[in-house]
């Protein structure tokens, strides 16, 4: 996912996996002139969104970050493990917006 200004690229994310139950979100970066403007929190929601409308029950979603940026990560349900290498969230079912059960499958 790319975030565009005028034209431009200002910041990028991107996710990998097994296109099953295993999601990782990869290479979050925000031009500096444009960080701390929300736009890295927009594309990792609409990421995490995604994620959780189209993976099964049970899917794993991991993120390695960088020392020092787990905060960011912890207000989108990422835990935090001491002396495990990145953080993760097991989806569980949940709801669409119209009240039905997701069945998440891609």
């Amino acid at each position: 996912m790319v975030a565009e200004a005028d034209g431009d690229a200002v910041g990028m994310e991107r996710i990998v996996g097994d296109g099953a139950i295993f999601f990782y979100i990869q290479d979050v970066a925000v031009h500096p002139d444009w960080q701390d403007q929300g736009i890295g929190s927009d594309i990792l929601s609409a990421l995490v969104g995604w994620v959780r409308v189209s993976a099964p029950d049970k899917a794993f979603l991991g993120v390695f970050a960088v020392k020092g940026t787990e905060p960011f990560y912890e207000q989108f349900a990422f835990d935090v493990h001491e002396d495990d290498v990145g953080m993760f969230q097991v989806l569980r079912a949940s709801r669409d917006r119209w009240g039905q059960e997701n069945s998440r499958r891609p």
